[in-house]
């Protein structure tokens, strides 16, 4: 399970790097750069779609949980 304080840091990092990543700088950017760049918001995506997932999967068992308890 992905701890809060891992997600705040990964948030806070993602955030400063927005900030720093102007129109104008990212043209002086080498298509190197560019690539890393592309590949870091693929990781970050399947990262937030394997959290997806296990959100989905602890509101089922939630849910499933209740259903035992209340019907």
């Amino acid at each position: 399970m992905i701890e809060k304080a891992d997600l705040r840091r990964q948030a806070e990092a993602a955030a400063l790097e927005n900030l720093t990543l102007s129109p104008e700088s990212l043209a002086s950017l080498s298509p190197e750069a560019i690539r890393g760049m592309l590949s870091d918001m693929r990781l970050h995506q399947v990262e937030l779609e394997v959290q997806s997932v296990e959100l989905r999967r602890a509101q089922m068992d939630l849910n499933a949980s209740n259903s035992r308890y209340f019907d």
